[in-house]
């Protein structure tokens, strides 16, 4: 148990009178109870878990600091930069010299930058793909997606369906499939055409979500993620409090109830930045609104296992490999060198996705470990045999986040219920990363709906001031 986990946990039982109670201590109810407490409220948080941090996880593994939760920064997420400069934390470049691995049929193939080692046709109908997803996504409105005809369109097909009609190559097929499952924790046969494109068109399309320089993974924070929920929860003090699941919400327009096994909140809003699915298991009376209620029943998490597998030396680095890898045919989705350089061990950090990630969690973490030291043995040669130490996190297995990186929309969800993201429902309000218009799905898309909820609590709350 850290020191802020040791003073949240010594506040329990005292059940001061709130404003506002904020249910999940990710980083989204955490930045939305440091704002709104900023504007004078009394803000409670409520925490299911016994640590703060949601989809934000660092342990420190023989001493170095590892991300097993969200984990990249890119240089346009301006809002999670200005939050780790705000505690005073460094970022570090993503480590990318030499050559990277794809895994395709099998076959090994070294590459450098994006520029993938296909054939002629392969790579054109690659470039085709970026340019018209480019293209289709420009039209995307991040407040109403639904909002033509292609749009309802693109939510009746999945993103299978779009690419078995328009891909001829195999191997562009399973590009675009490794693409996606790096990116969404998913199947191509699991995602709306139309959410794919709203991903795209809240993150700056594909070539950024995908690259390091310049895309999505270019910076981690020095020491670990973790930092930045640990030092908002630290500032929050007995505000939050840990083991305190919400059971069930009672709520009318001007107040609320929230019932746990440690006792009932009253205050006068909520707001719950639980993912979807785990929003779900709270019963809620009266019954929520049907869009609201089928968005939190249909909308799944992604799939993802996360390791870290330490050595005493990043190896790769002297052979002239970067220590990345795309596994489009391979147990492993993605694999990235964390290593800090110098005098520091080496980190390799490893993915698996969507169905692979689901068949592996059936498996014993020892059988995972076996599988993963494999695999990294193939790619890196017999250096890789004998880590000095090994960690994961298996995402699909959290009873209080059910999976990662971010709810995920199906065929048809965004017609039927999309509009039921961020809408409130009387005193009830909702944030998280899948509320978010830009940066859905990281560590921006949370901080972008704690801002945006803020402003929607404090106009209701001015509206109806307490009697």
């Amino acid at each position: 148990m850290t020191s802020t986990e040791r003073l949240i946990t010594a506040s329990a039982g005292q059940h001061e009178p709130s404003d506002i109670i904020v249910v999940g201590a990710g980083l989204a109810g955490l930045r939305a109870a440091s704002l709104l407490e900023a504007r004078g409220y009394m803000v409670q948080v409520l925490e299911a878990q016994g640590h703060v941090g949601g989809r934000v996880m660092t342990r420190h593994l023989d001493g170095e600091a590892v991300d097993l939760g969200a984990q990249w920064i890119g240089p346009h997420q301006h809002r999670i930069r200005q939050l780790a400069r705000e505690f005073g934390l460094t970022t570090a470049p993503q480590y990318t010299t030499g050559q990277a691995f794809v895994d395709l049929n099998g076959e090994l193939r070294p590459y450098k930058t994006l520029r993938l080692p296909v054939d002629v046709a392969t790579a054109l109908e690659l470039a085709w793909c970026v340019w018209t997803t480019e293209w289709l996504r420009a039209g995307v409105d991040l407040h109403r997606p639904v909002s033509d005809a292609s749009a309802a369109r693109w939510d009746t097909m999945t993103v299978a369906d779009w690419t078995r009609r328009h891909l001829q190559q195999a191997a562009a097929r399973q590009v675009l499939g490794a693409v996606v499952r790096a990116v969404f924790a998913a199947e191509p046969e699991e995602l709306s055409f139309l959410h794919f494109l709203y991903y795209l068109q809240a993150n700056g399309g594909l070539l950024r979500l995908i690259g390091v320089r310049g895309g999505a993974q270019q910076d981690t924070l020095s020491g670990g993620a973790g930092q930045l929920t640990a030092r908002l929860a630290r500032a929050l003090q007995r505000r939050v409090l840990l083991n305190t699941p919400v059971t069930r919400i009672q709520h009318e327009r001007t107040r609320v109830r929230l019932h746990t096994p440690r006792g009932v909140f009253e205050a006068r809003c909520a707001v719950v930045t639980a993912p979807p699915p785990v929003a779900g298991r709270i019963t809620f009376e009266p019954a929520l609104p049907p869009p609201r209620q089928r968005l939190m029943c249909d909308m799944p998490m992604g799939a993802i296992i996360k390791a870290n597998v330490l050595y005493p030396r990043p190896f790769w680095r002297a052979q002239g490999h970067s220590g990345e890898l795309l596994g489009c045919a391979s147990e492993l989705e993605l694999v990235f060198d964390r290593s800090r350089g110098g005098d520091a061990p080496g980190v390799l950090v490893v993915f698996m996705a969507g169905e692979r990630a689901r068949a592996w969690s059936r498996r014993s973490p020892g059988e995972r470990r076996r599988m993963v030291v494999r695999e990294l043995t193939r790619y890196f040669g017999p250096a890789a045999l004998n880590p000095s130490a090994y960690t994961e996190q298996d995402w699909t297995n959290e009873s209080y986040i059910m999976g990662a990186y971010a709810g995920l929309m199906p065929p048809g969800l965004w017609t039927a219920a999309g509009s039921a993201l961020r809408e409130p429902v009387g005193a009830l309000f909702w944030a998280g990363t899948e509320s978010a218009r830009t940066g859905f799905g990281y560590l921006e898309g949370a901080l972008e709906s704690a801002e945006r909820v803020t402003e929607e609590v404090t106009a209701c709350l001015t509206k109806h001031p307490p009697r």
